[in-house]
């Protein structure tokens, strides 16, 4: 099991999470813990625990300055490296950031001018625009 499925199954599991200021966690109860669940932990814990910092500052984030969720940017380069890295306080850090960048992305949409339905998306060359088809381009 990767780091994403067991965070997903902990919320699946209904797991209360208790995060401490180092970022390390706990979960309860205890007796919803499944063998293979214990043992993706021991395997990810820093990667679940950026999982768990990520959520939690980015819902925090979208509440406290009424951003959109569905219309973010791509994550930053900074963000991967931390969570491949399995560094929280890393990833809160580059987070900062990238709320930043959120709180502005339909103008700095705008202005480069992406078209309405498209969105950038990040990977290791660099920035690619995915834009719906344009009538002359359907088939």
């Amino acid at each position: 099991m990767e780091a994403l499925q067991a965070y997903e199954l902990i919320a699946d599991l209904g797991l209360r999470v208790k995060t401490r200021e180092d970022w390390s966690f706990a979960l309860s109860p205890s007796s919803r813990i499944t063998p293979e669940l214990r043992a993706a932990i021991k395997e990810h814990k820093p990667q679940i625990a950026c999982l768990l910092a990520q959520a939690l500052v980015l819902q925090t984030a979208a509440e406290a300055l009424g951003l959109d969720p569905e219309n973010s940017p791509p994550s930053s380069p900074r963000m991967t490296k931390a969570y491949e890295d399995g560094d929280p306080a890393g990833l809160v850090e580059a987070l900062g950031e990238y709320v930043q960048v959120w709180k502005h992305w339909d103008e700095l949409q705008a202005a480069l001018g992406i078209p309405g339905g498209s969105t950038l998306v990040a990977d290791k060359w660099g920035l690619i625009l995915v834009a719906p088809a344009t009538e002359d381009e359907e088939e």
